[in-house]
């Protein structure tokens, strides 16, 4: 679809399991802190933080935007959101693989990818080939 330019989907999770709705007190205080507003919602992402987007998307935010969420996980802060004291391991970048379809413009709980329009159908045939 992109080398045939075809691809049109602003935001694509590039995996395929998806997490369980969720709407915990830390991922709260990490929405807060990247968006300034409390979570409206639970949130269904497809897992972890690997995804296709196009500029467009990215620069539809400012680059402090972007900055901001860099302090929450390059070890500047001084305290952890989700927990007392420094943190020891990064649960704000935990925290962010439940909101980058977010940061992106997506839908707090996406469609799944059988369900999204915007995706092509794709057929698969199953069967033997004939020599």
């Amino acid at each position: 679809m992109i080398a045939g330019s075809t691809y049109a989907v602003p935001f694509l999770s590039l995996n395929g399991a998806r997490h369980v709705r969720t709407l915990t007190p830390c991922l709260s205080a990490v929405h807060e802190a990247i968006f300034g507003e409390p979570m409206k919602e639970a949130v269904g992402p497809y897992c972890c933080a690997q995804f296709v987007v196009q500029n467009t998307q990215i620069q539809k935010r400012p680059l402090e935007f972007y900055q901001r969420m860099m302090r929450m996980v390059d070890g500047t802060l001084d305290y952890d959101l989700c927990a007392p004291g420094k943190p020891a391991r990064s649960t704000h970048c935990y925290g962010m693989e439940f909101t980058w379809h977010l940061v992106f413009g997506e839908a707090y709980d996406p469609p799944l990818r059988q369900d999204d329009v915007r995706l092509p159908t794709i057929q698969v045939r199953h069967g033997t080939r004939e020599a």
